[in-house]
């Protein structure tokens, strides 16, 4: 990694293994591989990000994906119009929908498919799907 031969951080979503490397210490092994399965689930009434002013997306507080929403939301021109509530973990952002205490969630994994379940429709960020 000192040699620049490896891009150790490509993406900053692993906070032990940031930490590590921003801290010094040693570590032999970053990431084999990533995955990145988050999604931004609202209601179906919402149909474009505009319609997100005025409403409360959870997310889990401080995580890359906290960052990655606030970036989104700057490009999308909606920082200040959208309550960006963050949760201390997924399961409660989850549960923080379902109970429709908050108007969207970004989460991941089985958190999200436990909001599809109940509704929640993908939107954005990643526009790949």
């Amino acid at each position: 990694m000192k040699g620049g031969s490896i891009q150790s951080i490509s993406g900053v979503g692993n906070p032990p293994t940031v930490g590590a490397i921003a801290n010094g210490t040693g570590i032999d092994v970053v990431m084999a591989q990533e995955f990145d399965s988050d999604e931004l689930l609202v209601p179906a009434s919402i149909t474009t990000a505009s319609q997100l002013a005025g409403k409360s997306v959870g997310v889990l507080v401080g995580s890359s994906e906290d960052y990655e929403l606030e970036g989104w939301l700057k490009l999308q021109h909606l920082t200040g119009s959208v309550k960006v509530v963050g949760l201390s973990s997924e399961s409660s952002v989850a549960a923080a929908y379902l109970a429709h205490a908050i108007d969207a969630a970004y989460v991941y994994g089985n958190y999200a498919t436990s909001v599809q379940a109940k509704g929640g429709r993908f939107c954005w960020p990643t526009a790949s799907r």
